[in-house]
């Protein structure tokens, strides 16, 4: 290999060194999420406070609330929540950073059927600092197909 081109190559293994570097610690950064959240289109609010070991959210939509609950360590939370009919459902949840985000599994089970089904919820600022909160899980009327829901979140303010 010339010398020009050893020199290149070294530069170009010392730039993907230094972004790999700089995403990483982007990666590993575990961003504050606390703070009063308001949907995109206005039609939910969340109320987040988060320490180093749980992370709870009070989401409101109209004039329903529901608080949950979780533990950052990876051990399992749970949650009852109620229907608009009453309905209780239990919610069996594992929450963890997965880099800058805080991701929650959850095992939901419908206390009249007995039915249970599993979800996805991510949670993660975007580069302008809103909020994304994503959800993967099944419709309630099927098994056949998975739902992703993602909504934004601007903040409205810090706690």
């Amino acid at each position: 290999m010339s010398g020009i081109w050893r020199n290149r190559w070294w530069l170009g293994v010392a730039i993907l060194l230094a972004l790999s570097a700089r995403g990483m610690a982007i990666v590993q950064d575990r961003p504050g999420f606390s703070g009063i959240w308001s949907s995109s289109d206005h039609h939910q609010e969340l109320r987040i406070e988060q320490d180093a070991l749980r992370f709870s959210v009070m989401k409101t939509v109209g004039n329903q609330r529901q608080k949950l609950m979780y533990q950052l360590d990876g051990s399992e939370s749970r949650n009852e929540t109620h229907t608009l009919n009453g309905e209780k459902w239990t919610q069996l949840s594992r929450a963890k950073w997965v880099g800058a985000a805080v991701v929650v599994t959850t095992t939901t089970t419908r206390e009249s059927t007995g039915r249970s089904w599993e979800s996805m919820k991510i949670y993660f600022l975007s580069p302008d600092g809103n909020l994304t909160e994503a959800t993967l899980d099944y419709p309630l009327t099927s098994n056949q197909a998975m739902v992703l829901r993602t909504v934004l979140h601007t903040k409205k303010s810090p706690r």
